[in-house]
């Protein structure tokens, strides 16, 4: 077992080694707690190969730099701001469970990568063969495959993993308890659901959770059977806690019409659990009332978290401690089978205390009714060889990831999103409609509270308060949503800079547009913005109190104590993008990058560059911090006379950064800005080996992807354009939502046992020939590789002329592949266009 932690400056290159220390949860795992981040701090984390390091909760917005071929595991990450650095071994993002888990004396859970061992089925039905205890500690649970003449045809009786999930996680179906085709006019011999028998059975349970739900059938039964409706004690609902020599203390209720059996029933031989405690989905129902046993606990339709405990020793009513014997699932003692679905399960020989089992509820709770967990990475730099990987439920949004990285994702959702930048201290976008809240009147959507897409409480607000003789009716002077939008995205209007109906015969009470304040002036040192200046600023010079000592607009948002203006107006065009000024050099001094263009410092080229009209994107790089607060707000100084001027421009996405950003995240930035709003600029993003599994994620929004290694996938890639080079299907209903490119030379590998794999995407685009390998399990195809043709003319038949020009198949697909009597075809559009393999 090895696992350090060592905390090395990145400024001063000195290593500081650290070693956390604590008592492993199990062979080769080391906890390593809490673990703190300090900014411009690089923590390396060395895992040793075959071992496990445990992150109970991450914070702060240092780095991580993970080495050796061990597992670093985070639970909770309490920050959007950490960067990682994948040297070696993996990094899997989980979710928090309690430690009372790791004390369970049975612990299965379906949406563990791993726990389940399946096979497909001639009906493409993925059966569960064996169903492993998460823990890794050889405990287990395997079908029950016994025929007698009560069960027939066991083999397609067994457990499978549901076409449904819960809140994203798999689970594993029993089958209903009656299939109609084993049940005679009698009712006799009937083919009950599948159930699964533990390695190690529990002769002592105290305490079980599980996420368990019946199966519709079970509700149905008495109104499809009324011969089973509440007649017959061999005919009640299977029970929810199993034992197969006898009722384990838990028989549930009979059957009945258009209802689900009680969870309890009342006998003489279940005191145990009925005279304990139910808990349906962390609330206690309580099972004894008034000394009388009543056990009439219903859950009802769907999913629940129930919770059961024995009764415990009791000196007034004369009870004795109590325990129960369990080994099996979905199966009663009288050999009735399935009726339900399974998520988790774990078995206690021990009593919980209040707090451990609200812990335990709680955690159940949200894993499988609640949110998804969802975590944010300010940056992921994966090396060669190592991986990133997130369980079931986990989605993980990254700002940037370094080019050339090599991800393996086998579960969970992953989103690769430059515009999710946690590293940023104030973030608005005028698309992302939840964070604007508005005020419809007369037909105007106006604007009062504009909150940062990063939910983390900064926000701006309309200045509704008159100011002087320069704002008079405020109230109408608010930002509102704009009537045009931009490349099919909403942006935010701050009206005009002058609305002549608010002056005066001597030029003032001016009423200028709209002004926002912000919550909080953060230090600035980079800022990115798409905006556009108004119509009414090109040829404002001269009008109403507007002279040539007014200022356009600032694009940085100013406060009085820091500014950074615009140039004058003038009698005709839009004022210069800056202009020297004495308390602005943090600007004068940097970079702007205009519309993703070279970069150019204000004090030579853009003191006198005139912007065109409409929306543009510009990209501030200051040499000293700013502490902006206002949009639309700007103040110039004539002697001792202060023009304020409001509005003037529209604002569409607007992210400010305390610290200048690195080249590629820059370049990231800038061109997922220009993609989403003016649909140019697409970056591509490289790749050098994409594992996406079966159930897997993956969105790449405003990149394209691709993939210099191998592609595989048998999971969802939400991308515009994917190309890779070497390609491995491993699953039916694989699918890229965008064009898939399949370079010069490509190899197509097909790895699906027993199924037929499919791999979807709305273009192919086929650059040149390659070869389809093929590695077996498809009938009447022979295991081999065959070769990708491309000719010339049309194809007419067996043994006739045949061609696929290389090119682009719009609405095409790879949706099966078939031999016939001619060769091996790989499909590729619904209506028969077709890639010829012989």
């Amino acid at each position: 077992m090895n696992a350090t932690l060592k905390q090395a400056n990145v400024m001063a290159a000195a290593l500081a080694l650290v070693v956390l220390r604590s008592a492993a949860a199990s062979a080769g795992e080391m906890l390593l707690g809490t673990v703190e981040l300090a900014a411009g701090v690089t923590n390396v984390i060395d895992v040793a190969a075959g071992d496990t390091a445990t992150v109970d909760t991450l914070s702060g917005d240092g780095t991580i730099a993970k080495t050796g071929e061990g597992t670093l595991r985070i639970l909770v990450m309490d920050t959007q701001k950490a960067r990682f650095d994948v040297q070696g071994g993996r990094v899997f993002f989980d979710y928090p469970a309690p430690r009372v888990c790791d004390d369970a004396f049975f612990h299965v859970d379906s949406s563990r990568a791993g726990a389940l061992v399946t096979e497909v089925g001639d009906g493409g039905t993925n059966f569960v063969v064996r169903w492993n205890d998460v823990r890794d500690n050889g405990m287990y649970a395997t079908n029950c495959l016994w025929e007698g003449t009560w069960r027939t045809n066991p083999e397609n009786r067994r457990a499978f993993v549901s076409a449904e999930t819960l809140n994203g996680h798999p689970v594993v179906d029993f089958g209903p308890m009656i299939f109609e085709e084993y049940t005679d006019a009698q009712g006799a011999t009937i083919g009950h659901g599948a159930s699964m028998i533990w390695s190690q059975a529990c002769t002592n349970a105290y305490e079980v959770y599980e996420v368990i739900s019946d199966t519709e059938d079970v509700a149905q039964i008495p109104v499809d059977r009324p011969e089973f409706n509440n007649t017959s004690d061999s005919y009640e609902g299977v029970s929810f806690l199993s034992y197969s020599k006898g009722r384990a203390g838990s028989r549930r209720g009979r059957l009945k019409a258009n209802s689900y059996p009680l969870i309890l029933a009342q006998t003489t031989s279940n005191n145990g659990w009925i005279q304990g405690c139910v808990y349906v989905d962390g609330e206690p129902t309580s099972t004894v009332s008034g000394g009388t046993v009543y056990g009439k606990v219903s859950a009802g339709e769907g999913f629940h978290v129930l919770g059961f405990t024995t009764r415990e020793y009791n000196e007034t009513q004369g009870w004795a401690e109590y325990a129960c014997s369990l080994d099996s699932f979905a199966r009663d003692y009288t050999y009735s089978f399935g009726g339900q679905r399974l998520a988790e399960y774990l078995v206690f020989t021990n009593r919980l205390d209040a707090a451990t089992r609200a812990n335990l509820q709680a955690y159940l709770v949200k894993k499988w009714k609640g949110a998804k967990t969802a975590y944010v990475v300010s940056a992921l730099n994966v090396a060669d060889g190592a991986a990133v990987e997130m369980a079931p439920g986990v989605s993980v949004k990254v700002a940037n990831v370094s080019d050339g990285a090599d991800l393996t994702f086998t579960s969970g959702a992953f989103e690769l999103n430059p515009l999710v930048n946690p590293d940023a201290s104030f973030h608005v976008d005028a698309s992302a409609t939840d964070t604007l809240a508005l005020d419809y009147v007369h037909g105007t959507n106006f604007v009062n509270v504009w909150s940062d897409v990063l939910s983390n409480g900064m926000y701006a607000a309309a200045s509704t308060s008159a100011w002087l003789p320069y704002l008079p009716d405020p109230e109408n002077r608010r930002p509102f949503i704009s009537s045009v939008m931009q490349n099919g995205r909403p942006v935010v209007d701050f009206g005009s800079l002058l609305v002549a109906s608010h002056t005066n015969a001597a030029g003032y009470g001016v009423g200028y547009g709209a002004g926002m304040k912000w919550s909080k002036a953060p230090g600035t040192r980079e800022v990115f913005t798409v905006a556009s200046d108004t119509e009414d600023v090109d040829g404002l010079s001269g009008k109403g109190n507007i002279d040539a000592k007014e200022h356009g607009m600032a694009y940085i948002c100013i406060p009085d104590d820091s500014r950074a203006f615009r140039g004058l107006l003038k009698s005709s065009g839009y004022p210069a993008l800056t202009v020297s000024h004495a308390s602005n050099n943090g600007v004068n001094n940097g970079y702007v990058t205009f519309d993703g263009g070279t970069a150019m410092t204000t004090a030579s080229t853009l003191r006198n560059y005139t912007i065109t009209a409409g929306f543009h994107l510009i990209d501030f790089q200051l040499t000293t911090a700013l502490e902006p607060n206002w949009f639309g707000h700007s103040r110039a100084k004539d002697g001792s006379v202060y023009y304020r001027s409001h509005g003037g421009t529209r604002i569409a996405e607007y992210i400010a950064f305390p610290a200048q950003l690195e080249a590629d995240v820059r370049a990231a930035v800038q061109s997922a800005l220009r993609t989403k709003w003016f649909g140019v600029s697409k970056a591509q993003k490289t790749m050098k080996n994409l594992t996406v599994a079966r159930g897997a994620t993956v969105s790449v929004p405003w990149n394209d992807v691709a993939v210099t290694g191998r592609l595989t996938t048998g999971g969802e890639i939400a991308v515009d354009d994917l190309s890779a080079a070497d390609v491995s299907v491993m699953a039916c209903g694989a699918t890229v939502s965008g064009a898939l490119t399949l370079t010069d030379g490509a190899t197509v590998s097909v790895f699906a046992p027993g199924s037929v794999p499919a791999l979807s995407a709305r273009t192919l685009m086929l650059a040149g020939g390659g070869t389809l390998a093929l590695a077996g399990g498809l009938a009447g195809v022979e295991p081999g590789t065959y070769p990708i043709l491309c000719g010339r003319e049309r194809f007419s038949g067996s043994g006739g002329e045949w061609s696929l020009a290389p090119g682009t198949f719009m609405s095409g697909l790879i949706a099966r592949i078939e031999m016939r009597d001619d060769g091996l075809y790989l499909c590729v559009a619904a209506k028969g266009t077709i890639f010829i393999m012989r």
